[in-house]
């Protein structure tokens, strides 16, 4: 959960084995922040502290047509000097019409020390 003045104001979700792809360590499944909070960086201190705590390989992925995810992810790794491997592919996500993009990265943390 992500605090802030003692109110949860969203989350992040981080899946490991079983629940990752065989090549993978973690994966961040979901990352939410309430509107009122967002562009404050109180997100990326969370990203922070979750990945201080794990070290291996990271897969994040966002559906490409959300603009405000695709460009968080990508100014994270810049600001944070993260080397990553994009891919893409396509899925079907259930009572939603079409085929829809996805855009994946994976890259390797250390733990900080």
């Amino acid at each position: 959960m992500i605090q802030y003045e003692g109110k949860v104001i969203g989350f992040v979700l981080v899946c490991s084995p079983p629940y990752v792809p065989e090549d993978v360590d973690y994966s961040v499944q979901e990352l939410f922040l309430v509107k009122k909070y967002r562009g404050q960086g109180l997100v990326v201190q969370a990203v922070d502290l979750v990945f201080a705590q794990f070290e291996g390989t990271f897969k994040v992925e966002q559906l490409a047509n959300n603009a405000a995810a695709v460009s968080f992810w990508k100014k994270y790794y810049e600001q944070h000097q993260i080397e990553y491997t994009e891919s893409e592919y396509n899925i079907e996500i259930d009572n939603i019409t079409g085929t829809h993009r996805i855009l994946s990265q994976t890259f390797v943390r250390e733990r900080e020390k």
